[in-house]
């Protein structure tokens, strides 16, 4: 199975990461003490996204490095974990895949209205 794989700018994962923790500009500002102006120019490109900058948001928001490189797509665990998933797929029951369906559904639909705010 080929896996394909699609790269997202630092500025994508990080308004993405930001939205999946339910944060605003200000939230974000405030854990990391700077305004939420500049969280703003960073996730619209209007200024740099250093390593320290990704580190500190990293930081504020509780979420790690491996997590902004799956989600940016250059990790080299991606097909792994896809793989991984497809493969504990196989193993549940149909209750259990009923129940996943359902979760996923509402996932999707979370997805699109993100994707949709861009």
């Amino acid at each position: 199975m080929k896996v394909s794989r699609v790269e997202r700018t630092d500025q994508e994962v990080m308004r993405e990461l930001r939205l999946f923790r339910e944060f605003s500009y200000r939230d974000v500002g405030t854990l990391m003490s700077i305004s939420h102006s500049r969280v703003q120019q960073l996730e619209q490109d209007k200024k740099p996204l250093s390593e320290e900058m990704k580190s500190k948001f990293l930081a504020a928001i509780k979420l790690s490095q491996d997590d902004w490189n799956l989600l940016k797509g250059s990790s080299d665990n991606v097909a792994e974990v896809k793989l991984e998933c497809i493969q504990r797929i196989y193993k549940l029951s149909p209750q259990e895949l009923i129940k996943c369906a359902l979760i996923l559904r509402n996932l999707s639909l979370v997805i699109l209205i993100c994707s949709l705010c861009k």
